[in-house]
């Protein structure tokens, strides 16, 4: 079997050509080594208000790896590397010791320079947080994949005890490029597709998980539970009755609910398995939760299903703050306006001023103000946003109000109530500074 070792062995040896075919003419810049596909993409990335970041893509097939940067949702090849070393032993890694590379999508859990390593890893190493949660309630076990260097006093060193080993010279330039939780992508052989089926691939895959969020949005329990894995368990030991049974339950005891996702990402392993990796902003009643998210979906009867999931807190105060910070901002400039029915739009129907005005008052008070002071400016600083309880807010601000017959300035108070993009006033006070 003859091996690809080098870019000159990629183009004149016959492994090169499922290689070259499967880029559609890779193009390699002059000098620079930078790899991108003329006319097709990785059919293993895809992202919606993911912002821009670097995919790391493992082919073992070929024993080569790709750096995949997504900009503005689009994929682009910014460098190739060939010459990899892999498991002794081919096939999934399935437990400890059996010198396997595993194949599924990962994140780097942190860098470990070449001070603190053993000689045979090389330069450097980066650790990946294999077992991940599909690894583990599926059975696979062992610890310990590294992407990593090699001890270039062991040329003849042809495998690993199934880390991925790439040269000295690759892991230092890996070192620049690559941090904490970029995700890797370890499959068995990498597939590139015409763009206009990367489009098509990527509208099924966002298809998929908008269905699965609206379902549980809605609390459309019977199509929610459409999109699990017979096999579906959580890393706790739920199984699939069990986890159906228990959004049911907060089903009812929060009928009315907000899910906002952003930073969505879709990894593809292979054709079998996909995992959205996304944040997740949860908002019902008394209750508001942020976190990471994953969601493992698996391949069975021709359709994906939910296999797993995962979930990390993060936490809700710099974002519902800018949430906050955005309500105000569009509050002011309805304000500022005089539009009275947009302005009147962010006020609840059980809203109250500090003397008693109902809403209802409220509106004949600021439409008499309104049609009186054509030519008021409002201007407001050194905002402070304070959590009362679960989704009910306290916003206070200096305020300074000049029209061409009135003007004062003093420190204004609103109580929202409700979650981000669903805020509502409820109180708001007033005290006039002399």
């Amino acid at each position: 079997m003859i091996e690809c070792t080098t870019t000159t062995a990629l183009q004149n040896t016959p492994c090169a050509m499922p290689l070259l075919s499967g880029l559609l003419a890779l193009a390699l810049s002059a000098g620079s080594g930078l790899a991108h596909a003329v006319q097709e993409l990785p059919n293993h990335i895809f992202s919606r208000n993911g912002g821009n970041s670097t995919t790391v893509l493992v082919d073992k097939r070929t024993r080569s790896a790709y750096l995949v940067d997504l900009e503005q949702d689009e994929p682009r090849l910014t460098r190739s590397f060939d010459d990899l070393l892999f498991g002794e032993i081919d096939g999934e890694k399935t437990r400890e010791g059996d010198k396997r590379t595993p194949e599924g999508v990962y994140r780097i859990t942190h860098y470990i320079p070449k001070d603190k390593l053993a000689p045979i890893y090389g330069d450097g190493a980066f650790p990946i947080d294999y077992p991940n949660t599909l690894d583990q309630i599926e059975g696979r076990n062992g610890s310990g994949i590294w992407l990593h260097g090699r001890d270039e006093s062991d040329p003849k060193k042809q495998v690993t005890r199934g880390c991925v080993a790439f040269n000295n010279n690759q892991i230092d330039e890996l070192r620049s490029l690559l941090q904490k939780d970029t995700p890797v992508i370890i499959t068995r052989e990498t597939e590139f597709i015409p763009a206009t089926e990367y489009q098509q691939q990527r509208e099924a895959l966002f298809a998929l998980f908008d269905g699965f969020i609206d379902a549980w949005e809605t609390g459309d329990i019977d199509k929610l539970s459409n999109y699990l894995h017979p096999d579906f368990h959580s890393p706790g030991g739920i199984d699939r009755e069990m986890w159906v049974a228990r959004k049911a339950q907060l089903s009812q005891l929060y009928p009315k609910r907000r899910i906002e996702t952003d930073d969505i990402y879709a990894f593809k392993e292979d054709g079998e398995q996909v995992v959205f990796d996304f944040t997740q902003f949860y908002c019902a009643d008394n209750i508001s939760t942020r976190g990471k998210k994953k969601l493992f979906f698996k391949r069975i009867g021709g359709q994906l299903k939910l296999i797993t999931e995962s979930y990390a807190g993060l936490s809700t105060a710099s974002y519902t703050d800018q949430k906050i910070d955005h309500f105000i901002n569009d509050w002011l400039n309805a304000w500022r306006s005089k539009d009275l029915t947009q302005y009147l739009g962010f006020y609840g129907e059980q809203f109250k001023d500090g003397s008693g005005k109902n809403l209802a008052q409220w509106r004949d008070y600021k439409q008499a103000i309104f049609h009186e002071r054509s030519d008021q400016q409002i201007k407001i600083a050194d905002i402070k946003i304070k959590e009362l309880r679960g989704n009910r807010y306290q916003i206070k601000f200096r305020q300074d109000y000049r029209s061409a017959d009135y003007q004062d300035t003093g420190i204004k108070t609103l109580i929202l109530e409700g979650c981000p993009g669903e805020f509502q006033i409820v109180a708001e006070k007033w005290r006039k500074l002399r």
